[in-house]
């Protein structure tokens, strides 16, 4: 009869599902990921996993006022600011005013992947790399925040 389990839609290239291909015996991998994401898929499917995926947010630019950063950064409130996306980088960028914009340009910008430094530099930021995930954001920043104290 007719295969009654439920299917992620798909629709990518480089997918691969095990019901499809039942000697695939590689990991089966969820790829919680948000609209238009990149995903390692086709690395993945390579490697024998089967990929399933879920769409599980939307990356949108908030509709913000940043009068509220503009007067943190006034009152000399903000030392540093992490990024871990492009993505991100380009919506605070496209959120700021002129003025918002020059602050920023003064305050180190921590990034954890080079795609993103290239990206912040490009916009005129001082773009600190830390290595990636959580532990190596958390050690650039005291690393550099202990290098630099009066920032």
């Amino acid at each position: 009869g007719p295969d009654a389990r439920a299917r992620a839609p798909v629709g990518r290239p480089g997918h691969v599902d095990a019901r499809d291909d039942p000697s695939r015996l590689g990991p089966r991998l969820l790829a919680a990921h948000g609209r238009d994401s990149r995903s390692p898929q086709r690395g993945l499917a390579a490697r024998g996993a089967t990929v399933e995926y879920a769409e599980c947010y939307r990356r949108t630019k908030p509709n913000i006022d940043t009068a509220v950063l503009a007067a943190m950064w006034v009152r000399q409130e903000i030392s540093g600011v992490v990024i871990t996306s492009s993505e991100g980088l380009r919506n605070l960028h496209g959120m700021m005013d002129d003025r918002c914009r020059r602050n920023l340009r003064r305050t180190p910008l921590f990034v954890p992947h080079p795609r993103i430094e290239e990206h912040a530099r490009e916009l005129g930021f001082r773009a600190v790399r830390t290595e990636s995930g959580d532990a190596g954001l958390i050690a650039g920043l005291l690393e550099w925040f202990a290098r630099n104290p009066k920032t």
